[in-house]
């Protein structure tokens, strides 16, 4: 499907008015932000293939809100990066350039629990599947380094002892 801002608008629209989420501010970037309990986003314009999908992934924070309670963040990020990316898939978008951001994100999550010292050993193994995390290869190595550029259009991981 050819990337229509009219149309990616009146589908947030729609979305929005079903989950019950109010827009608090149209950002002029590719980043947003949801308060679940307000059940308030602040999203780009959809303007773009990768700023639409941003606004979906704001909204499954607040749609799946109650099951994310349960979940690390880097689970929950996962869960609403592979939700936005089997809807757009099913409305027939090529997700490749946003799957590759949304792995960088997913991995910056994970990498601040790892630095958090949290127990990773249990870690989803699709997750790290997916994002290409090798846990036995983070195991070696005290702090996890992120590096993004461009909106997470270039991104990568070091790995450090102290």
């Amino acid at each position: 499907m050819e990337f229509n801002s009219v149309w990616a608008k009146n589908y947030l629209n729609d979305e929005l008015r079903f989950y019950g989420i109010q827009v608090r501010k149209w950002r002029k970037g590719d980043c947003g932000v949801a308060f679940i309990k307000e059940r308030i986003v602040e999203i780009p314009e959809p303007t773009t293939l990768n700023r639409f999908l941003i606004c979906l992934h704001e909204i499954c924070h607040i749609s799946r809100a109650e099951l994310h309670k349960t979940m690390k963040v880097y689970e929950y990020e996962f869960d609403c990066e592979i939700t936005v990316i089997e809807k757009a898939k099913k409305l027939g978008f090529d997700t490749t350039d946003y799957e590759h951001r949304a792995k960088g994100y997913v991995t910056y999550c994970f990498a601040k629990a790892f630095n958090r010292n949290l127990n990773l050993t249990k870690a989803n193994k699709e997750i790290c599947d997916w994002a290409g995390i090798d846990l036995k290869e983070w195991d070696k190595y005290d702090r996890a380094y992120m590096t993004c550029r461009k909106d997470w259009q270039e991104w990568s991981v070091k790995l450090t002892k102290f």
